[in-house]
């Protein structure tokens, strides 16, 4: 997912000229990808002008121990070590985020059954104790009547997206 990424933003570049402004966002196991794309782009201080993480996982070790499908398995002894471990990717978002140097926001449902509210909690702690240069970029909206995908239908977040955007513009002058 992130080398598409790449290919996106790559053309996107060439052909928007120096003033465009650029948003990633990744919802749900998009959400990892979208920080691990932004956590390289930002070690190539070439970071967007903001970042959106709708639903966002911790790292798939999480989700899938919250996830409703995984019930009848994760209290198999042998789920973790067999099932997760042997996974090539560990989404391990939490690890990551704390290293976007860009403005962040992060939005989820409190009425989420497949990611849990908590794991945007955390994910918002590690943002801001992550070593940000302005922990003040980083902001965290709970939508108490939303579950998994229904953010998007909801008023409140063209709302928060009208404030996000100049925000995050004139923090990148």
């Amino acid at each position: 997912m992130a080398a598409d990424a790449r290919l996106v933003w790559d053309w996107i570049k060439t052909r928007g000229g120096e003033s465009q402004r650029i948003y990633v966002w990744g919802h749900s196991l998009g959400s990892a990808a979208a920080t691990l794309f932004v956590k390289r782009l930002c070690e190539e201080d070439n970071a967007p002008n903001g970042v959106v993480l709708e639903a966002p996982l911790t790292n798939v070790e999480d989700a899938s121990m919250s996830h409703p499908l995984s019930l009848p398995f994760r209290y198999l002894p042998f789920f973790r070590s067999f099932f997760l471990a042997s996974l090539p990717e560990k989404f391990d978002s939490l690890n990551r985020v704390g290293y976007l140097s860009c403005p962040l926001l992060i939005v989820h449902g409190l009425l989420d059954r497949i990611i849990p509210v908590e794991q945007g909690e955390r994910m918002f702690q590690a943002a801001v104790s992550g070593g940000r240069s302005d922990p003040s970029q980083v902001y965290f909206e709970v939508f108490p009547e939303a579950g998994h995908r229904q953010i998007k239908s909801f008023p409140k977040l063209r709302l928060l997206l009208r404030q996000f955007i100049p925000l995050s513009s004139e923090s990148q002058h």
